[in-house]
């Protein structure tokens, strides 16, 4: 199904709608993926992502995890299993869900405020790419992209790295040299073009 919208509330708002949607269909589910369009990728197949995630078991997941504001999943791909889907959290934070034109608001209301009061509920929630790994507790995708891609295997690329590189990031320009070094068979002409 094809549903289009105002974009108020970025992500958060079509995840809503979508869910709202699909609420009947959910019950079903094993496993749900939520993803915006803010990356290029994957560069890698996902399967082994998603077996070692499967492994640890979470409850609700994502690639990664920055800490700025609170301890926090990235919303650009967030993944809930059955137990999330099936726990009173979920009905009641996308039950609550509010449109907010306000880019930090919604950050903090939505993608710091699912982590929040999901571990408050109990729910275990992890990143695949701990702040560990990258030594820092900042966005890895914004400020540590090329290491994560590098040395961590991370199969995407956030689009604003190439489209304003707010954060001046000196190898931005290398991007190509980077992606291919760890996926020689990915086109980048698709991100380029």
């Amino acid at each position: 199904q094809i549903v289009r919208r105002v974009n108020i509330s970025a992500d958060f708002g079509s995840f809503a709608l979508g869910l709202h949607l699909l609420a009947d269909d959910l019950v079903d589910c094993r496993q749900l993926i939520l993803a915006n369009d803010s990356v290029y990728g994957p560069f890698r197949d996902l399967a082994p992502v998603f077996a070692e995630m499967e492994s640890r078991r979470p409850d609700i997941w994502s690639l990664t995890e920055s800490h700025e504001d609170a301890p926090h999943l990235q919303s650009y791909f967030l993944v809930f299993e059955r137990s999330a889907l099936r726990s009173a959290f979920f009905r009641q934070f996308w039950g609550s869900f509010r449109q907010q034109a306000n880019k930090r608001r919604l950050i903090l209301a939505n993608e710091v405020g699912l982590s929040v009061a999901a571990r408050a509920q109990g729910l275990r929630c992890e990143s695949w790419i701990s702040p560990d790994q990258v030594g820092s507790v900042v966005n890895p995708t914004l400020f540590h992209w090329d290491e994560i891609i590098e040395r961590l295997g991370f199969p995407f690329l956030k689009t604003e790295i190439l489209k304003i590189n707010r954060f001046k990031s000196e190898r931005a320009q290398d991007w190509r040299r980077i992606v291919g070094a760890v996926s020689p068979h990915y086109d980048c002409e698709l991100i380029a073009g």
